[in-house]
């Protein structure tokens, strides 16, 4: 069965009279918590720069792009893919088959630190993770691209709808909104962090060891009582 692709809602291309450039025209949406971009381009184009103020949480919408990162190799970015990069950050983008008739198109948020420290601060104190020695942060490299969740999709598609609002308290509703974009984001890197790469991390996550031992032994009866041993928790 094919991979379901979760994409946020679409919004529409502006119109040609309205674009400043064919390549990563760009439409911001300033914030206090945050700026939402939202780019498109046009026409082919090759080795785009682009470089985003703090840091940076991209999604695809319409197109195809091949992103190239410092010290990573290239790869195809799709819709229904997330990319997260580092505070000021260069990308590095190829626009293979964009045209007028199919513009690629691109959102962009870019969040200050004090926005994600405020919200990873608030997540350690209140919602402390069940590893004593690894607190709520947002991860590494490794996990910069990303495929979307339902949940992640959700809270994309109410980040823009409430950007493009005219209500008087949009900032405020803003911020909430991007809290459960960053919690999203977290919950979605741990779960790929034990599900895609739990044998490089069996001595460091307590579910990492049991996920392994299910995947390895799938046509037997699984006991509790090793499950339990294996996560070092009582069966209760």
């Amino acid at each position: 069965m094919p991979t379901r692709v979760h994409l946020p809602a679409a919004v529409p291309p502006l119109a040609l009279d309205r674009l400043h450039s064919l390549v990563e025209n760009r439409t911001v949406f300033a914030l206090d918590a945050f700026e939402l971009n939202i780019f498109e381009t046009h026409q082919a184009a090759h080795r785009v720069p682009l470089r985003l103020d703090g840091l940076a949480l991209t999604t695809m919408l319409r197109g195809k792009k091949v992103m190239h990162l410092p010290d990573r190799p290239a790869f195809d970015y799709l819709p229904g893919e997330t990319v997260v990069v580092g505070e000021d950050e260069l990308m590095e983008i190829d626009f293979p088959e964009a045209c007028l008739c199919q513009p690629t198109q691109c959102l962009a948020v870019a969040i200050a630190p004090d926005t994600i420290r405020q919200t990873v601060d608030l997540l350690n104190e209140r919602y402390p993770r069940a590893e004593i020695h690894a607190p709520w942060a947002l991860a590494g490299p490794e996990y910069a691209h990303l495929t979307n969740t339902p949940e992640l999709t959700g809270t994309l598609e109410r980040l823009v709808a409430v950007s493009r609002t005219t209500d008087t308290a949009k900032d405020v509703l803003a911020g909430f909104t991007l809290q459960e974009l960053l919690v999203r984001l977290m919950q979605t890197q741990a779960r790929e962090l034990i599900f895609n790469d739990y044998a490089r991390h069996l001595t460091t996550h307590r579910f990492a060891a049991v996920v392994q031992y299910i995947k390895a032994h799938l046509a037997e009866n699984l006991s509790v009582d090793k499950l339990s041993a294996l996560a070092c928790m009582s069966k209760a």
